[in-house]
Parts: C-alpha cells; structure tokens; sequence
C-alpha cells in the first residue's frame, strides 16, 4: 500500500486521507490510545472496495434516468443544450472546469436523483430509544426509511411526479434552497446522517459530467418514430431502482469538433 500525502495537500484523495487516519489510529510508536478507533489496513481496502464496486452501477443507473427523462421532456433536453452552447460552445467538449458554470446541468441532476433515487430504501439503525410518529423505536432496531417515497410526498412537493428541473433553479423553482447532503429530509437521494452515501460529491460530479458530455456532444432521438409519451419508464425493485428496459436512443453528432 502506498505511502499518503499529507491530507491538506490540494492533491490529496480519499486513500490519503484513510491512510492519515490509519496513522494516527496505529502510531508508529505502538502505543495505541485507548479511545481509538479499532482501524486497520483491512478496514481502509474495505472502503476503497466500496467506492470501486458501488459507483458504477449508481451512476450509470442515474445517467440513463437523466437521460430518460431529458428524451420524454424535449423541452428540458433543448434548455440543456442551449446553456451548453452559451457557455461551453459547439467547438469543443465539455470539461470538468465547466461544470460550476451550468447551473441547469445542475438541477436536471439533482431533478433525476430526486424521481429516481440510486438507492430507493435507506437501512438505518436506531442509536437510541427514540418516538417516531407515536411509535416507540427500541435502540438497534434497523430502520426501512422509503426515501423514493419520500421525494415524491406531494405534501412537499409540488408536481411530485413531473420532471421538472427548474424547480431547482434560483429565483424560477420553490425547491432552490435544497441540497442533497442530507439536512434537507424532504430529499434524501443520498441517504442522511452517518448512515448517509460517503461518495455523494464524487457521484453528484460523475453524473453532471457524464450527462453534459452526452448531450453537449450529441443531439438525441427515439428509434423508430417512438414518441416521448411512449418511452417505458417503469423500473425494477432490487437494492438498486434500474429502468426495467433500457434506454435505446439515436444520437448525431452536434459538435464542430471530434468529441
């Protein structure tokens, strides 16, 4: 295992990072505090194990949701596009410094996390014994929490089950003060808490990223004269909420450039 930069490096990762906590959980002088954590070269390969295996399969899964919704909402596909070519241009790709600058990237993400959550029922654990809606709760009981449910409550939301990314948009959506780090328990795509995704920023980013080069570099349409109202967009229950049919779409390139 390699050695770690120091965590406050600007280049430092999340190894860097388990790797300092490793050593101030182990000094080399082996005189271990006893209100240490119990934390070990295991423990960090673990974690990386987790980020390696569990990302792909929510990514990938939210990008096709995204890219879903944008073809069964032309309108929303076109704006994205439009604020593309303002800040990007059609002479080259998308990069990552970019992403900052596209704020309607932003909520069309933040719209399909919220319809189609990665992991659509959180298992938490009771810490204590607490009420919860005049029900008693004992400590260590694992907790169900519904969080597709949860992001479609009519009660918070307004066109719960319409796509409708501006309601994110400042000065343009009643949802613009939500973030997804999980203070906001109307919306809870990532889970709340120390339960809570610990890759939240790095899926948030992988999303944008793949969803903006998809339709920055291409324009998009249905095969075979499908229209929008017609695009299955049923899902399957399991851990993850994948599309029950995957997304088949024609995509022209839109550039001037080789993307």
């Amino acid at each position: 295992m390699r050695r770690g930069k120091n965590p406050a490096d600007p280049d430092a990762d999340l190894v860097d990072g388990l790797l300092a906590f490793l050593a101030d959980a182990n000094p080399v002088s082996g005189k271990r505090r006893e209100d240490a954590l119990r934390f070990t070269r295991d423990n960090v390969k673990a974690m990386i194990m987790d980020m390696l295996f569990g990302g792909p399969e929510t990514v990938g899964s939210t990008t096709e949701w995204a890219m879903a919704e944008m073809m069964r909402s032309p309108d929303e596909l076109g704006r994205l596009q439009q604020e593309l070519a303002d800040v990007v241009g059609l002479d080259r790709a998308v990069e990552e410094s970019d992403l900052d600058k596209l704020p309607f990237l932003m909520c069309v993400v933040k719209e399909a996390l919220r319809m189609h959550p990665p992991i659509p029922v959180l298992l938490h654990e009771a810490a204590k014994d607490c009420i919860v809606g005049g029900y008693f709760v004992p400590r260590g009981s694992r907790v169900l929490v519904n969080a597709w449910a949860i992001n479609r409550d009519c009660g918070a939301w307004k066109d719960a089950d319409t796509f409708r990314p501006a309601r994110f948009m400042a000065g343009e959506g009643e949802a613009t003060g939500l973030d997804l780090k999980g203070s906001c328990y109307e919306f809870l795509p990532f889970g709340s808490g120390r339960r809570s995704c610990p890759a939240q920023g790095l899926g948030q980013h992988a999303v944008e990223f793949a969803v903006a080069q998809l339709v920055h570099g291409f324009n998009w349409k249905l095969p075979n004269g499908m229209k929008p109202t017609e695009l299955d967009m049923g899902d399957i229950f399991g851990l993850t909420a994948s599309r029950s049919t995957r997304l088949y779409a024609v995509p022209t390139p839109r550039l001037t450039c080789v993307v």
